[in-house]
């Protein structure tokens, strides 16, 4: 369970610093800030449809709703300059994950050989 914590908050630690720091930070310096918002938005759909999973569980209104996520983290990144709260939102958003991740830790310490939800070991 640790270890799957600490993946959960890695991705979004990850996905933070590059989409909001290094897209929005940076090429804003140079750009329009309302494409910067929009490209980082798209890369970061993008990235999440690259996912091994993203065939299976996405669906148009999963992807509608990342673009927006992505809007609003790169509006908030740009009026605060404070990555620590663009990670707390996207942690609010993610929080289903965390349940996952607390079933998958229930259900292996109630039968230790079940290989349910065993595909990320």
């Amino acid at each position: 369970m640790i270890s799957s914590l600490f993946e959960f908050f890695y991705y979004i630690i990850g996905e933070e610093i590059f989409y909001r720091f290094f897209i929005i930070g940076y090429l804003s310096k140079s750009t329009n800030i309302f494409l910067c918002v929009f490209i980082g938005s798209i890369l970061f759909v993008y990235s999440h449809y690259l996912n091994r999973w993203a065939n299976i569980t996405f669906t148009k209104k999963s992807y509608i709703s990342l673009f927006l996520l992505g809007l609003f983290l790169s509006l908030v990144f740009y009026q605060t300059h404070s990555l620590l709260l663009c990670m707390i939102l996207h942690t609010i958003y993610n929080h289903s994950e965390l349940i996952v991740i607390y079933k998958r830790f229930k259900v292996k310490n109630i039968d230790e050989k079940s290989d349910m939800f065993d595909d990320y070991d």
